[in-house]
């Protein structure tokens, strides 16, 4: 009979451990999924003022009737610095805490920044004296895709304990919560070491990605004898409340999931963009009212349950999608394997003539989150631009044609004039004027062609620059792809030797590894400018190249010192178009190669500084952005 009622008393306190750490449980997951929300809601749009901050926050965050935990503030950090906390009258002094100050925190945010989910730690001494858990989940713009902040969430956890301790008080039991980790020597979080050693039942929960252990054990002792009528009778009237009791509990629960629930809608359905969730079998779980509007002809389909094939097969039979016409068949096969896909980004012409960018990513318990944007103005506006650019290249051409052709005209007649003896006229004077007034006349004209056909190939061969630079600004990336930086320094380096000859010495020097860059021939082409601007804008100097190569960027810092040509217009720059005056007071010295230069390297997503400094030396520093994988992206 002891052994009977020792066996029921552990059953019990097992149905009981369930019990609480399911709260225990419920309490960590509401932590993370107001982090996930505010950064879902945040995705749209991350400059919020601290009204609508507030506001999204409050649809967001469970009340205090429904929290499991209480939640001590919930902030927006930006460029390591807290932008937006909630609430904010009680945590002012936390507005504008740079991460970078407190260590032992910017390492979780540096983590929650290179995590597409929410990231946790617990249990935190927090500055209020009480044990907290701190959830972190990066921000990142459904637009553009760029990582625009962290949102931090603080909570306490001792009224999560206290709460589970009385639910084990209340049946005699006595409770202890350990955190478990597989390098880490086991920490205990709540409870008392020395009640533990009777033999205590023990459960896993799970706490994000860690395994923490709740213990129990009754606090008089397992039986070891077995019990009178009288305990027997109390014993299962106690158990009888206690089964009530735990109906109670359970309905409880149910209440407050379904609140979170309808939390989560409220927040999804005020973001302006579509938003879908599936789950890992690929069905949907849920939608926003703006996702089943870019998809009319099939939204009947759009509904919880339905898988991604199911809709896209209603779609394909309806003529949803411009790019599926006559090729139905393919478009599937691409559709699915972007969808399928880890992460995907692409844009998506509809029948109706609107233009979608499509992200997609898969999230760490195999379900997937889609975002849609309408970017049809954006669209019609970039194909505005490629007409305009195509009609001033074309005028550019055109006018090209127009002055080559006279002065051409000009440097034939400059021509005659540089042989004065082969003109009619001049040998008309031959028997009527001394030779020496001849000769003084025939270097006069010489010297005069010569100046003509001097400055006809400058305007010429400045015609040419000015539409270099057209040129540069029209560069195309789709050619060249990513060369080898060693492989273009050694050929700049070769070609610099030919042109400058003995006038100008080249020195280069290389720190780190740089293995290729993207977009080779632009990158040469922009490095040949600068190292032209040093042959024709100098009649001897020496040059030093460095190239460096830093975390995410590759630092080329050249320095020119010499004795410039006098012939060389470098005191203006000549600009292809007009833009906003760079306030430098050197910057009007630029000449045409380094202005082409400029082009190339903005072309490629860089900086690109011009100075001049005391010692008369040109510096010029380049900085180019490094190659790295790139997310699937197909174009309409």
């Amino acid at each position: 009979m002891a052994k009977q009622e020792r066996a029921e008393a552990i059953l019990e306190t097992h149905e009981r451990a369930e019990t609480i750490s399911a709260e225990l449980e419920k309490g960590f997951q509401q932590v993370l999924l107001v982090a996930r929300g505010v950064a879902a809601a945040l995705a749209r749009d991350t400059r919020v003022d601290k009204t609508l901050y507030a506001d999204i926050v409050a649809r967001v965050a469970p009340n205090s009737d429904d929290a499991v935990v209480e939640f001590l503030n919930i902030a927006f950090s930006r460029d390591l610095i807290v932008q937006q906390v909630y609430p904010r009258a009680a945590n002012a002094e936390v507005l504008g805490l740079d991460y970078r100050d407190y260590p032992d925190q910017l390492s979780h945010v540096r983590q929650a920044l290179d995590n597409a989910d929410a990231v946790m730690i617990a249990p935190v001494d927090l500055v209020q004296g009480a044990k907290g858990a701190i959830a972190r989940m990066r921000v990142e713009d459904v637009r553009t895709e760029e990582i625009t902040g962290v949102v931090s969430v603080v909570a306490t956890l001792d009224s999560l304990f206290t709460k589970a301790n009385d639910i084990a008080e209340r049946d005699g039991l006595n409770l202890q919560v350990i955190k478990t980790g597989p390098t880490s020597e086991p920490m205990i979080v709540f409870g008392d070491a020395p009640r533990m050693n009777a033999e205590p039942v023990v459960i896993d929960f799970d706490v994000l990605d860690e395994t923490w252990q709740m213990r129990l054990v009754p606090q008089e002792g397992w039986a070891i004898a077995p019990a009178d009528a009288a305990f027997v009778f109390i014993f299962f009237g106690a158990l009888g409340g206690s089964v009530f009791l735990l109906f109670l509990y359970i309905d409880r629960t149910e209440s407050i999931r379904r609140s979170a629930e309808e939390n989560l809608h409220t927040a999804i359905d005020a973001i302006n963009d579509g938003f879908a969730l599936y789950d890992k079998d690929d069905r949907l779980v849920l939608c926003n009212d703006t996702y089943k509007s870019f998809y009319p002809r099939s939204a009947d389909a759009i509904v919880p349950g339905a898988t991604f094939a199911e809709i896209l097969e209603k779609g394909l039979r309806n003529g949803e999608y411009r790019d599926a016409y006559g090729r139905e068949g393919e478009y599937t096969a691409e559709r699915m394997a972007a969808h399928t896909g880890s992460n995907s980004t692409f844009v998506e012409e509809l029948d109706d003539g609107r233009w979608l960018k499509i992200s997609e990513r898969k999230l760490s318990d195999g379900s997937r989150v889609g975002f849609r944007v309408d970017i049809t103005e954006l669209m019609e506006a970039r194909r505005a631009a490629e007409a305009g650019s195509r009609a001033k290249s074309a005028f550019l051409d055109r006018m090209s044609h127009e002055l080559r052709t006279p002065l051409s005209v000009l440097m034939g007649y400059a021509a005659f004039l540089s042989k004065p003896e082969r003109l009619a006229g001049r040998r008309a004077l031959e028997d009527h004027a001394p030779d020496a007034e001849l000769a003084a006349y025939d270097a006069e004209i010489t010297s005069h062609a010569e100046h003509i056909t001097r400055s006809s190939r400058q305007l010429l061969s400045l015609i040419d620059r000015v539409l270099q630079v057209s040129r540069a600004e029209q560069e195309s990336f789709e050619a060249g792809g990513q060369l080898s930086l060693d492989l273009i320094l050694d050929d700049l380096v070769r070609a610099f030797e030919v042109r400058a000859g003995d006038r100008c010495t080249l020195e280069l020097h290389k720190a780190g590894s740089i293995a290729t860059v993207d977009h080779g021939d632009t990158v040469r082409k922009a490095l040949s400018e600068i190292l032209r601007h040093c042959v024709d804008g100098f009649l001897s100097a020496h040059v030093e190249m460095s190239v460096a190569a830093q975390s995410d960027t590759i630092k080329i810092a050249v320095e020119i010192a010499g004795e410039r040509n006098a012939q060389t217009p470098d005191e203006t720059i000549v600009e292809p178009f007009p833009k906003q005056k760079v306030p430098s007071s050197h910057r009007d010295m630029m000449s045409l190669e380094l202005a082409i230069a400029e082009r190339l390297v903005l072309r490629l997503g860089g900086r690109f500084e011009y100075r001049r400094d005391s010692a008369a030396r040109d510096l010029v520093d380049v900085t180019l952005p490094k190659p790295k994988d790139r997310e699937v992206e197909n174009a309409a």
